[in-house]
């Protein structure tokens, strides 16, 4: 008799985006722990293996009988329920030579998506173009976020939702597990979007006329949010060095010590250009809002969907106690588990006082939270780990075509790989075209114009799609790109 253990709720795929060498089936052996200087009831470190879309963990877990720690002690509990003495005293044995096989997801087969009410595929109804703007993935959800809100619709009554101890609690653990990064249910506000959360941290912390700073090329709410606020702003464009898109320092703490400069705007991991700020930079940041005493609103929604193994994200809050008091962080599920169309974000602020000015605010800014969204997010943090896991693996793969594909591109650049998301920043300033981007359209693919991030001469691809579609329209762009008219020279 042989129990499973269930992977997501033991916690044991937390951070499977970073496991190696895969086995094969028939291979039974027990193997050292990986090496963080733990003993682990691993069999051994795992990489998810891609089969024609279909991305699974090749084999599981084995009980190797040594000491084990809380989260083993748990999974141990889950493994042992309801056996007999003598299975339990063999199950070490048993478990060792038995393969566990792991749930697959098959992300080249994907809903078809265009005639519906899709704000990613309505925008080029009827016409010949393949839609690859706005930041959400072609995927489906997690099976369980699916099975949550089935459930929740067979219920049949939709009323005014309340926010459950259960959602808040959901939220701790994911950044406790996710992110080593302890909070409190109450430092939780949640939101319709994140939008209205950039909105709120400006107003609650400007007046009218007062200066918010932030980057480009930036996600275009960083650059309308001031404007409607009737805010001023100082843009800082983001500069390469040594292969990698960071700030201007000198000219981040010029516009950070301007009297008037009251809140940065912080993208951590940085849409559009996909970066993964290290520990350095951040803690540089830090100590130049703590030198001149700005807020810092911190939009983190895409920090769940790591693609460079040599990356970490860090919460920029959980960087200081004085980072932590002066911080807006702004989070959802949605970016990851590809559940935007469910309207569910949320601020963590550990100051109090900032937390209620904020909430406030937000009250004449967003609406009460979706039924669907509530659900949706609690089920995918609580069990969506295992298709997180394996949306990265697949993602790798993508973009690893678009750089071999760009090999072929004469005129578009793409100065560093991604290191977050499903999106790439893309120059096409080379190209020699009037407007790039109306060209891309002609030739059936629909990216998003750099304009609108404030980055001219760019464009950004979203590959969060099946690999078919990205080869489809990679090859469009080859066809637009060879009658360019620097390629005609």
């Amino acid at each position: 008799m042989h129990r499973t253990l269930d992977c997501r709720r033991a916690g044991f795929l937390n951070n499977g985006d970073r496991f190696a060498r895969p086995q094969s089936n028939h291979q039974k052996d027990v193997r050292k722990p990986y090496s963080e200087g733990h003993e682990s009831i691993l069999s051994g470190p795992v990489r998810p293996v891609r089969d024609s879309g279909a991305v699974h963990f090749p084999w599981a877990f084995a009980l190797p009988g040594s000491r084990a720690g809380k989260g083993h002690r748990r999974a141990l509990g889950l493994y042992f329920r309801g056996m007999t003495f003598l299975e339990i005293a063999f199950a070490p044995y048993a478990v060792q030579s038995k393969v566990i096989p792991s749930m697959a997801f098959n992300f080249d087969s994907c809903p078809e998506r265009a005639g519906t009410d899709s704000t990613k595929w309505h925008k080029y109804v009827q016409r010949d173009i393949i839609p690859s703007w706005i930041a959400d993935m072609d995927f489906t959800s997690p099976p369980a976020v699916v099975e949550a809100l089935q459930a929740r619709a067979a219920h049949g009554v939709y009323g005014y939702p309340a926010q459950r101890d259960e959602v808040f609690n959901s939220v701790v653990k994911y950044m406790r597990r996710r992110h080593g990064w302890e909070i409190q249910p109450e430092w939780i506000t949640f939101m319709t979007s994140l939008v209205p959360g950039i909105h709120g941290a400006i107003r609650c912390t400007t007046n009218p006329g007062e200066t918010v700073v932030t980057s480009t090329p930036a996600y275009p709410p960083f650059l309308t949010a001031p404007i409607i606020s009737e805010r001023s702003s100082i843009k800082l464009e983001m500069v390469l060095v040594d292969g990698y898109w960071t700030f201007d320092w000198e000219k981040l703490e010029a516009a950070c010590s301007q009297s008037a400069s009251k809140i940065l705007l912080l993208c951590n991991p940085y849409n559009p250009l996909a970066r993964v700020f290290s520990r350095a930079e951040l803690e540089r940041i830090a100590t130049i809002v703590k030198k001149y005493n700005l807020t810092v609103c911190s939009d983190e929604i895409h920090c769940d969907l790591i693609l460079d193994p040599a990356a970490k994200h860090i919460v920029f809050a959980a960087i200081d106690e004085d980072t932590k008091a002066r911080t807006v962080t702004l989070m959802a599920a949605s970016k990851t588990y590809n559940i935007a169309g469910l309207t569910c974000g949320f601020a963590i602020i550990a100051d109090a006082g900032l937390r209620t000015k904020f909430r406030r605010i937000l009250q004449g800014l967003s609406l009460d939270q979706n039924v669907f969204g509530l659900a949706a997010t609690q089920a995918a943090f609580d069990h969506g780990e295992e298709w997180r896991v394996a949306c990265i693996e697949y993602l790798r793969g993508n973009l690893d075509l678009i750089e071999k594909e760009l090999k072929q591109m004469p005129g578009v650049v793409l100065h560093q790989r991604p290191q977050s998301s499903f999106l790439a920043w893309l120059d096409i300033s080379a190209l020699g075209f009037e407007n790039a981007h109306a060209e891309f359209e002609k030739g059936g693919v629909g990216l998003s114009n750099g304009l609108d991030f404030g980055g001219l001469s760019h464009v950004r691809i979203n590959f969060g799609c099946p690999r078919a579609r990205l080869q489809e329209m990679l090859n469009r762009m080859k066809a637009v790109v060879a009658r360019a008219p620097s390629n005609k020279k």
